[in-house]
């Protein structure tokens, strides 16, 4: 049985072409941290990209830092010269944690960083980035943040989400939580603890951090292969319901907001108006978003959360209340288009409903957002292999644009 399945044309394939074949512009270096136990702490082979060839990957969401280490090892893009590469990745505890497993590991001085990154050159630290697989919240070491070394600060820190401004500047793009009007700067939970406290004590509390940026979670879904191969489906296929919500009612600061979305939805007596499944795994999700136009994104603990991937690459228009998601995720969206924006505050004061609200669109319109979003579908999911568009393609166009202009306003 150890050898007859090497007769297997998949792996006769694999073995005589390799892993991966595409094409790649960029040139990356992968820091070898093996050596730096207090950096490295991937304890265990794990496989973050499914078992099986299905369209869906029932992998963990706090995945994304394995996944890039994996695609760089398995990409053209890999150079092992530094002195020939245009980015450095920095493969910083990748190992998916909880949150107080990440403040433990983020934990670390400086100095012991610098030790493990003997090519960052105040010239290249530009060039250098890392990605915590979580919140921005949950790696609260001084080092991701507020870092005193000026090569440490100029390198850009990524993860999934958080309200920030990217750069310390009058104007970075406007973010609104769910709880003020006016567009403020900086992380949302940076006083308080990080924790989930009363958010109308917060209003002075705002603080800019440079060159931290976020990034989408992993989508589920995959991008060439099974029933749902991504090159190939269209978002403008006839779909049968308005409005899908999934998610808990009982999530963070946005509680008060899933229930009345809930309830709103649940008014209308009717699941091709709008639909709240119960728990449901990866493949029904996958049906239920493939039906429906629109798909409702509250946030919870932070602005963004999973399921904006997974309603992206399946062609369903993402309902954001307020702007703190989609601004988070500008780089990846690229257009306004792709997505809707609610005010949360009219919607929690009566004034929007959302059934009128959505069913006002005109066709037209609806065909653009449709072709919008059909066009950034590879931007929130991180492809095994090297695909030109996908998050992975895109943290590298990041990466470099911010190297090579000096600053990522205007974005």
């Amino acid at each position: 049985k150890k050898y007859m399945k090497l007769l297997r044309p998949y792996y006769l394939f694999s073995f005589f072409l390799g892993p991966c074949r595409g094409c790649c512009k960029h040139k990356v270096f992968m820091y070898d941290l093996r050596n730096y136990s207090k950096l490295w702490d991937v304890s265990a082979k794990i496989n973050v990209w499914g078992a099986g060839r299905h369209s869906v990957n029932h992998h963990e969401q706090y995945t994304a830092a394995l996944m890039l280490f994996q695609r760089i090892s398995n990409s053209k893009c890999q150079v092992f010269d530094p002195q020939n590469a245009t980015i450095f990745f920095v493969p910083l505890f990748p190992e998916p944690k909880q949150s107080k497993q990440w403040r433990k590991a983020c934990d670390v001085p400086e100095r012991e960083i610098l030790e493990a990154l003997p090519h960052m050159r105040q010239s290249n630290a530009r060039r250098h980035f890392v990605l915590i697989a979580k919140t921005h919240r949950a790696c609260q070491g001084a080092w991701f943040y507020e870092p005193q070394d000026q090569r440490l600060r100029s390198m850009i820190r990524l993860a999934y989400d958080a309200p920030l401004s990217p750069i310390p500047s009058a104007r970075p793009p406007l973010l609104y939580s769910y709880f003020f009007r006016e567009p403020r700067t900086g992380l949302l939970d940076r006083c308080h603890g990080g924790g989930a406290g009363n958010a109308q004590n917060r209003s002075n509390c705002f603080v800019s951090f440079p060159h931290v940026w976020s990034v989408p979670y992993p989508s589920s879904v995959r991008v060439r292969e099974g029933k749902y191969n991504l090159a190939k489906l269209d978002n403008t296929t006839k779909r049968s319901r308005l409005m899908l919500f999934v998610g808990n009612l009982d999530k963070g600061e946005a509680e008060s907001l899933r229930k009345r979305i809930d309830v709103m939805g649940r008014n209308y007596a009717d699941p091709r108006l709008y639909y709240r499944p119960p728990n449901v795994n990866a493949d029904d999700f996958t049906k239920l978003m493939l039906e429906t136009l629109f798909c409702l994104q509250p946030g919870g603990d932070s602005p963004g959360r999973k399921s904006i991937s997974d309603a992206v690459a399946l062609g369903c228009i993402p309902v954001f209340f307020g702007n703190a998601s989609a601004s988070q995720y500008s780089w990846f969206f690229q257009s306004k288009d792709a997505h809707l924006d609610i005010d949360a505050e009219e919607f929690m004061t009566g004034k929007i409903d959302l059934k009128e609200h959505l069913q006002a669109i005109s066709p037209t319109k609806l065909f653009e957002m449709q072709r919008a979003l059909a066009n950034v579908k590879l931007a929130f999911t991180y492809n095994k292999c090297d695909e030109s568009g996908d998050a992975v393609d895109r943290i590298f166009d990041l990466v470099e644009f911010y190297a090579t202009s000096g600053s990522l306003e205007g974005i």
